[in-house]
């Protein structure tokens, strides 16, 4: 039990811990075994953040459904053709909370809708990944404003505790707002730097997580893509750039070292770093010295403590998405699970013309995707699963009808331009869950038979036919997915 105490205090804090444990017996559930209760810290939650956890390795030791042959329990049908750029949250009692360009809602475990909030729409849209912290919901709307809007919003009532007010520019990529330690990091960019991308952000905003006024800012030498801060817990936070650069910073904002590639002054890919239990930084990105046409991806693993390259393996395919770290099953070794493939584009008459040309040139368009596991000691491939090529430079879901609606109104979303695939999954039992940004197929898999093939039986497919932008999110006995487009599914045990 995570206690921390001395001398009396220790008496109480054992006899909270084990009221907790005979009152929430029948809601508490472990990775292998239903019979080991795994309780949550007072105030923690299951799935708080985007990659599920502080340090980023969108792993759990919990378990869910990891056969879709009876589809969900139940759907939200998104009525109105929302998109949803996050991961679903799931608070400690199995709430799901599912947020869009303007809307949060809160559902209940079984699907009823307990309550919608709505930012005001004079703060732009929302972008940026909220955030679970205690009994607060921390969301950031501003994307078109130039301007910061950061919400505390009550979990039970939905509620706005307060807003405040930053100048400070957002950008559209799907950056996360990371609630720890009663700070918030907020991702944000200066404008006048790093000019070759629109996307992007380069700095790092601390505010105080009670009212956000602001602690203390870290400028950054290059752009992070779609912004996911890590912690070890020491004091630290951990960030990687672009193009392979990584850096660990105190928590009041000074550099503490820096390490990989970084300030190349191009955009090379949409990937991040994730830590593993064993104080390994692991990163994904293209290779900064190939083309874009000619990406490679890039794996990396770099030692927290000071910094230090430990290893590195390079793919066959790109590398766009973060890397997810965790044991494949209880016994199982640690692994760096990450996806590789091609990206898609933007739907439109370029794309299509790009399209046209590749098959009169006998080389019609197929993207590759494939999630492969890598033993985090070993650098042994444990397997590797290849998803059908997508024939298409355009993601499922992302129409031109959709594209050109509403075209003048900021608060519309029209494209999703995903990654290819959403952040993979480890589950407890050693289940990794892929979601497809091509094609939109929702897979849970695990080689049974560690021949270190994923065979037909050792995979389930759930087949949303819209993409997806982030990773599922899952609880004890709950999976959640929400692709970009189109209703979210939950899968119960």
């Amino acid at each position: 039990l995570p206690i921390y105490c001395e001398g009396d205090a220790c008496e109480d804090s054992l006899a909270a811990w084990a009221s907790l444990l005979q009152t929430d017996r029948t809601r508490l559930h472990a990775a292998d075994s239903a019979d080991t209760l795994s309780p949550l810290p007072p105030n923690e939650h299951y799935w708080p953040r985007r990659g599920g956890n502080a340090r980023m390795s969108s792993s759990t030791p919990f378990k869910a459904p990891s056969n879709f042959s009876a589809g969900p329990s139940w759907v939200w049908k998104n009525e109105l053709d929302e998109q949803v750029r996050h991961s679903p949250l799931i608070d400690r009692d199995w709430n799901v909370y599912v947020t869009t360009a303007t809307r949060m809602r809160k559902f209940s475990r079984t699907g009823d809708l307990l309550w919608t909030w709505q930012a005001d729409p004079s703060h732009g849209k929302i972008t940026m990944a909220p955030t679970l912290y205690n009994s607060t919901v921390f969301a950031v709307a501003g994307v078109g404003t130039g301007q910061s809007h950061v919400y505390s919003i009550d979990l039970t009532s939905a509620k706005v505790n307060w807003v405040k007010t930053h100048n400070l520019f957002l950008t559209p990529d799907a950056n996360s707002l990371f609630a720890y330690n009663d700070t918030l990091i907020l991702p944000t960019k200066n404008v006048e730097l790093n000019t070759y991308s629109d996307g992007g952000c380069n700095k790092l905003v601390a505010l105080d997580a009670h009212d956000a006024s602001q602690l203390w800012e870290y400028q950054l030498d290059d752009l992070v893509w779609n912004t996911a801060a890590a912690t070890p817990g020491d004091g630290s936070l951990l960030v990687a750039t672009n193009c392979g650069g990584v850096v660990k910073i105190s928590w009041d904002g000074k550099l503490i070292w820096k390490s990989g590639t970084s300030n190349t002054g191009k955009f090379c890919s949409t990937g991040g770093g994730a830590l593993g239990e064993d104080g390994v930084y692991y990163t994904e990105y293209n290779d900064p010295d190939a083309t874009i046409l000619g990406s490679q991806a890039v794996i990396a693993a770099y030692q927290v403590t000071d910094g230090m390259l430990l290893w590195n393996m390079t793919f066959d395919y790109e590398g766009w998405q973060y890397p997810a770290v965790g044991r494949l099953g209880g016994n199982g070794p640690l692994a760096v699970v990450a996806a590789i493939g091609g990206i898609t584009m933007l739907p439109g008459k370029d794309t299509d013309r790009l399209e046209k040309l590749a098959e009169l040139a006998g080389i019609p368009v197929s993207l590759p995707n494939a999630v492969v596991a890598i033993d985090a000691a070993s650098r042994h491939v444990l397997w590797r699963f290849e998803e059908q090529p997508w024939n298409s430079l355009v993601a499922a879901g992302d129409t031109m009808e959709r594209f050109n609606r509403a075209a003048g109104d900021p608060l519309v979303d029209r494209v999703c331009v995903p990654d290819i695939q959403g952040i993979p999954l480890i589950a407890g039992d050693g289940t990794v869950y892929a979601s497809s940004s091509h094609n939109g197929d929702l897979r849970a898999m695990r080689d049974v038979d560690g021949n270190g093939v994923i065979d037909e039986s050792e995979v389930s497919v759930f087949s949303t036919g819209n993409c997806f932008l982030n990773s599922p999110s899952l609880a004890p006995g709950m999976l959640v997915a929400a692709p970009c487009w189109g209703p979210m599914y939950v899968f119960l045990d």
